[in-house]
C-alpha cells in the first residue's frame, strides 16, 4: 500500500535532480534541442514551476511512500494539480528499482481516490511519445487518448 508525503527540503532536492535529468531528456529527445540547450531550458523551467521551492496553489508535489520491509521508502513523485473538473498530473516518477512491482498502479488509484474524496471524476494527464512504458500503464490503467502533440522544425 502506498501513502502520499510531503517532501522534506532534501527530497524535494532530489526530486529537483530527477525532474531536471529526465525533462532534460525528453526535451532533447523530442524537440531537437542539445542536451546542454534542453537542461539550461529545464532548469529555468523547474524554478518558474517552483517559486521559493514550493508548489502553486492547487498543486501538490508529493512523496510516493511505502512500508517495505519494515521500513518507510520513497518509492518516487506525483506533482499534481486540482482544477475545478479534473486532476492534472504534471509529472510522475517511480525509481527505477521500484518499477514493475504495481507502485504505479497503486499511485493512480489513491489519485482517483483523492479526486473522488472532492467529487472529481477525471484525471488527465500527458505523456511523452517516446515513453511508451508510461503509455502502456495509462492504457491498461483505462485513459485514453486525447490527442497528439505535434512539432516541426525547419
Amino acid at each position: 500500500m502506498i501513502k502520499f508525503t510531503k517532501l522534506s527540503k532534501i527530497e524535494f532536492e532530489k526530486y529537483r535532480e530527477i525532474f531536471i535529468e529526465e525533462e532534460a531528456f525528453e526535451v532533447s529527445e523530442n524537440y531537437k534541442y542539445s542536451l546542454e540547450d534542453a537542461k539550461h531550458k529545464t532548469v529555468k523551467d523547474f524554478d518558474k514551476y517552483f517559486p521559493n521551492g514550493t508548489t502553486k496553489e492547487g498543486e501538490f508535489l508529493v512523496g510516493i511512500c511505502s512500508n517495505i520491509n519494515g521500513n518507510n521508502k520513497t518509492l518516487g513523485y506525483l506533482w499534481y494539480s486540482i482544477s475545478n473538473d479534473h486532476i492534472f498530473i504534471l509529472d510522475f516518477y517511480i525509481y527505477d528499482e521500484f518499477r514493475s512491482m504495481g507502485y504505479g498502479t497503486q499511485t493512480i488509484k489513491e489519485l482517483q481516490c483523492i479526486s473522488l474524496d472532492i467529487n472529481i471524476h477525471q484525471i488527465r494527464l500527458r505523456v511523452a511519445h517516446s515513453n511508451q512504458r508510461a503509455f502502456k500503464l495509462y492504457q491498461e490503467l483505462g485513459f485514453s487518448i486525447t490527442g497528439t502533440n505535434m512539432n516541426k522544425w525547419f
